[in-house]
C-alpha cells in the first residue's frame, strides 16, 4: 500500500481525490453512463442497485428532468441566468450546453453542496408543480415513462413573482 492508498496515484492524491472511496456524483456519472468513474463507484452503484432496483433509473429521469426543466425555462420563459445548485461532477449535457442551445448568451453559475431551508419560499411554483421526475413535461419524451415509483424523486421548477 502506497502512502495515497491501494491503486491510487500521486496525481490523484494532489488533485485531492480518492479513486479507491466511492463518491456519489461519480456514482450518479456511472447511472448515467459516464466516464468519470472507478472501481470504488460502480463496484457502490451496483450494490446499490441491487437493494434499490430504481436507483440507475432515477438517475437517468433526474438527468431528463433536468434538460426538460432547463429548455422550457430557456425556450419559454426567456431565462437566461441559471443557478445550478448541488452540480457535483460535470455530465452531458450540462445546464450551459442546454440553455446556450437556445439562446448562446445564457449564463449559468454551478454550486456544489448548497444547503437550503425552504426551497419555494416566495416563488411562484410552475405547472405541473412537484411531480415524479419522470413526469414533469415529459410528454415529448421518446420512449414510455417509468412509474412514478420507479423514478423515486420529486422535482418542481419555480420563479420570483
Amino acid at each position: 500500500m502506497s502512502v495515497y492508498g491501494v491503486g491510487m496515484s500521486e496525481r490523484d492524491a494532489a488533485a485531492g481525490m480518492d479513486t479507491t472511496r466511492m463518491h456519489p456524483a461519480r456514482r450518479y456519472d456511472y447511472y448515467l453512463g459516464g466516464e468519470d468513474n472507478f472501481e470504488a463507484d460502480r463496484a457502490n452503484a451496483e450494490m446499490l442497485a441491487r437493494v434499490f432496483p430504481a436507483a440507475k433509473v432515477t438517475a437517468r429521469e433526474n438527468r431528463r428532468f433536468l434538460r426538460r426543466a432547463v429548455h422550457m425555462l430557456a425556450a419559454e420563459g426567456g431565462v437566461r441566468q441559471f443557478l445550478d445548485i448541488g452540480t457535483g461532477l460535470p455530465t452531458q449535457p450540462n445546464v450551459h450546453e442546454i440553455a446556450q442551445a437556445v439562446d448562446p448568451g445564457s449564463r449559468v453559475v454551478y454550486v456544489d453542496n448548497a444547503q437550503f431551508a425552504r426551497f419555494f419560499r416566495g416563488l411562484e411554483l410552475l405547472p405541473p408543480g412537484i411531480v415524479p421526475v419522470s413526469q414533469w413535461r415529459a410528454d415529448d419524451e421518446p420512449e414510455p415513462r417509468p412509474a412514478p415509483a420507479e423514478a423515486a424523486v420529486y422535482a418542481a421548477v419555480a420563479r420570483k413573482h
